[in-house]
């Protein structure tokens, strides 16, 4: 890294950020507000100014950024040097430095621009088209610094269960803690295989575009394969990083183990560049763009038939739900209920019961372990008083249960008085 505030054409090298969400819009970039105002006719390649502001900005120490902005025909992409041609500073202002749960060496920042100058990436309107290769590639670190993360984990729970002696044996000797370590490098493993396979085809599908293709198996692959591997892998990771802290024990909790440090970025890659929701929608934007992308990733999948008859089963009910999706919801829905989590009868588009029952703590005196029990709760529409009545009658009706008699002295606390659906 060159640290001189010098345009980036006179580095050896360049650092680039991106400023593409708004206060008002975070993952909805079209709904962003930030003009751009041609220069000499604008257009594509053409010369801009904006005026805006940007919620976030990932590393504003860069030497240019992709900057998402309305011009004249749409949202369109442009890249925005932080130091212009003549060596005089862009109107790029930073407001602040966000205080972030994690990630505080990768500074995030609110950004001003005062009419800055930049130039139009693409064509005009053709923003997010032009900006999502850099995404996905996004995505794709995002995997692959997943997995560096379990990795880390793992190195420091197998060393320090290598050397640490509990009860006579090595922690790593004991059984119990050799099932947690087991589990840790299987998925630490595997998110490693994830991230190189993906990798891969990333690599395939530069070299099919290259050769003029736009529907290869490898680009079908990555753009399907990238949201499911971001998604699982990603989500994954805060309890992978929670199971290894809690190898170390106590050590684990303090700051120089290095694991709380681990523990705090393990949320992150979920939510960059997409959270699960994000990904779960562009699963279905790919299958509905390129429906042979489903094909293809099956087939991928398939690879390992026969490895694990687990795996083979929920391989044939994703298939068969793909194949017939309006029995698939039925099928969820039925099991839904049957275990209890959907009210017997309640269907899609029906009105939402209104639950009229709440749980409430009896904290028993002289430290005692609490007991729950269940009590009604009042409607949503439920005035002040009668909300008051009908806690006091919860409150005797909890008392006046024969199986959990409460010693004398029990505080009756209310845990819930909203709707919920229990």
């Amino acid at each position: 890294m060159n640290p001189r505030l010098v345009p980036a054409s006179e580095k050896g090298s360049a650092i680039a950020g991106m400023a593409m969400t708004e206060k008002q819009g975070g993952s909805d970039v079209r709904a962003n507000t930030t003009v751009a105002n041609p220069l000499n006719g604008g257009g594509a390649g053409g010369e801009y100014e904006l005026i805006g502001h940007k919620w976030f900005c990932s590393a504003p120490m860069s030497d240019i950024f992709l900057v998402l902005a309305q011009a004249e025909d749409g949202l369109s992409c442009f890249l925005l040097p932080r130091i212009l041609a003549d060596g005089s500073r862009n109107a790029f202002h930073i407001q602040r430095l966000k205080d972030k749960l994690g990630n505080h060496s990768n500074a995030s920042s609110e950004i001003e621009l005062h009419g800055a100058w930049a130039r139009m990436v693409g064509d005009p309107g053709r923003g997010v088209p032009t900006i999502i290769e850099m995404v996905g590639h996004t995505r794709l670190d995002c995997v692959i610094g997943t997995a560096a993360g379990m990795r880390v984990g793992v190195v420091n729970a197998t060393h320090h269960a290598a050397h640490r002696s509990a009860f006579g044996k090595t922690l790593i000797d004991q059984p119990l803690m050799r099932n947690v370590l087991a589990d840790l490098c299987v998925e630490s493993e595997a998110a490693t295989a994830l991230a190189m396979r993906l990798a891969r085809a990333y690599d395939e599908a530069h070299a099919d575009a290259d050769a003029g293709e736009d529907s290869s198996d490898a680009q079908l692959f990555k753009r399907l394969a990238t949201a499911v591997g971001k998604y699982w892998t990603c989500k994954r990771a805060p309890n992978h990083a929670f199971e290894a802290l809690e190898c170390l024990g106590g050590n684990g909790y303090v700051e120089e183990s290095g694991m709380p440090r681990l523990y705090r970025e393990a949320p992150l890659a979920s939510i960059w560049e997409g959270s699960g929701n994000v990904m779960s929608l562009d699963v279905l934007r790919a299958l509905t763009r390129a429906p042979r992308s489903l094909e293809v990733f099956l087939a991928e999948v398939e690879e390992a038939n026969g490895a694990d008859a687990r795996l083979d089963a929920r391989v044939q009910q994703l298939k068969s739900q793909f194949a017939d999706p309006q029995h698939a919801r039925d099928a969820r829905a039925a099991r839904r209920r049957k275990h209890g989590a959907v009210p017997a009868g309640f269907a899609a588009g029906a009105q939402r019961p209104t639950c009229r029952r709440r749980r409430v703590l009896r904290l028993a005196p002289g430290g005692r372990t609490p007991a729950w029990s269940t009590a009604r709760c009042r409607p949503a529409s439920t005035s002040r008083a009668s909300s008051s009545a009908t806690a006091r009658r919860s409150s005797a009706a909890v008392r006046r249960d024969p199986d959990a008699p409460p010693p004398r002295g029990t505080a009756t606390i209310p845990l819930r008085t909203a709707s919920c659906d229990a």
